[in-house]
């Protein structure tokens, strides 16, 4: 059985307290939490031209059950609500969260429970304003929810009842930043929401055929980081122990492995590089050539691996948009069509130029699959779904 360990998410059923937020009453947010919000514009898909009540600061308040009974309220006697009336927003409150470990499946979690109405009847949303509501999580523990590189869990609409949102990720920095989510379209009399019974588990990643970091018994948070930029570079998991990451294939690279760890991994199925090297600055070169390189083994990858080619000078905002697909299928990647040759199965071009095309075309053992857009958020909607249908190609 998988271990799942709870991680400490600080007021996580909001019953830890409430304050006023820079003294402003309209911004009571619970303790540990801090709000944020868009300010200005029109939603997407909003044709009267009007900007007036579109995305405006919502007004945050705890939900007492004392007082209004615990219809809004899941766990103990209190839950976050924000609100606007006859307005729209798109916001939220977040968390930053240390001691995260790294190398791990991350996820975050939230009850959420949403009245969106143009009438008073608090027990049914009637002709409400296309309220949605989401989670996600910033892996490098950045603090703004606009920043591409926070990934988010599935919108979703529902109303009346209280439902779950979650996403997950594997974690490549010992702090990361979670997010809760409201967004309405129509400027409707009320557009509240009701979260309740946050949570967040870390666990081994199970990725069948994955690749490995394995970084040095006892390795502190130093050699963490060192390694941050590579993991996130290129999707693959990281720990000190190589059996936490349920490997049934794929290729281990070994950092400093004792002759005991280097005997059991020798006697595994898997492929094994090693790095030597006398400290994590080191290990930190050694690292940031192979991600110039554009792939992240010395060695020649595996045959019958599939792979995602990106274009020439992506940077990281596109790793971004990549890692949850990475995370779930398990493919290499890199910006390097050298190594897209060398590998013997689905090939995924990111707008590849028709001299790269060509290339690819001209290997009868790869079987090209291309996605052209214009940016990686276009890029992150579309591998979304193929992650949601099961599908690696389109």
């Amino acid at each position: 059985m998988v271990k799942r360990i709870e991680l400490p998410l600080k007021n996580k059923d909001f019953c830890d307290g409430f304050r006023n937020v820079d003294d402003i009453k309209e911004l009571t947010v619970a303790n540990d939490w801090y709000p944020w919000w868009q300010e200005g514009g029109v939603p997407e898909g909003v044709l009267d031209g009007n900007e007036s009540g579109y995305l405006w600061r919502p007004e945050y308040k705890p939900e007492d059950a004392r007082k209004f009974g615990y219809k809004r309220v899941r766990t103990g006697d209190f839950a976050q609500k924000f609100f606007t009336t006859f307005a729209t927003h798109n916001a939220g409150i977040y968390q930053q969260v240390s001691g995260v470990p790294v190398g791990k499946k991350i996820t975050f979690s939230c009850w959420v429970q949403v009245w969106s109405s143009q009438h008073d009847n608090p027990d049914v949303s009637e002709e409400n304003g296309r309220y949605k509501t989401c989670v996600g999580i910033d892996p490098y523990g950045g603090t703004d929810p606009f920043s591409p590189q926070v990934v988010w869990g599935e919108m979703v609409e529902e109303y009346d009842e209280w439902g779950q949102r979650a996403v997950t990720i594997e974690s490549v920095s010992d702090t990361i930043t979670v997010f809760l989510r409201g967004m309405c379209q129509w400027r409707v009399k009320h557009n509240d929401s009701y979260w309740d019974e946050a949570r967040l588990y870390a666990e081994p990643l199970l990725k069948t055929g994955s690749d490995y970091l394995l970084l040095p018994e006892g390795a502190g948070a130093e050699w963490y980081k060192a390694a941050a930029d590579y993991l996130a570079t290129f999707g693959i998991s990281a720990g000190q122990k190589w059996n936490d990451a349920g490997l049934l294939g794929g290729t281990v690279v070994a950092v400093n492995p004792s002759d005991a760890v280097l005997t059991e991994l020798q006697d595994l199925e898997v492929g094994l590089e090693v790095i030597n090297v006398g400290s994590a600055k080191e290990l930190a070169g050694v690292l940031a050539e192979r991600i110039e390189d554009g792939h992240h083994l010395a060695i020649q990858p595996p045959s019958e691996r599939d792979y995602v080619l990106l274009p020439p000078g992506a940077g990281p905002e596109w790793y971004t948009a990549l890692m949850p697909y990475l995370m779930h299928f398990g493919p290499s990647s890199g910006r390097s069509v050298e190594a897209a040759l060398r590998h013997k199965g689905f090939v995924t071009a990111i707008n590849p130029s028709d001299e790269v095309v060509a290339k690819l075309e001209a290997d009868e053992d790869i079987h090209l699959d291309v996605i052209k857009v214009s940016n990686p958020e276009e890029l992150s909607k579309i591998l979304q779904k193929r992650i949601e249908t099961g599908r690696r190609v389109k």
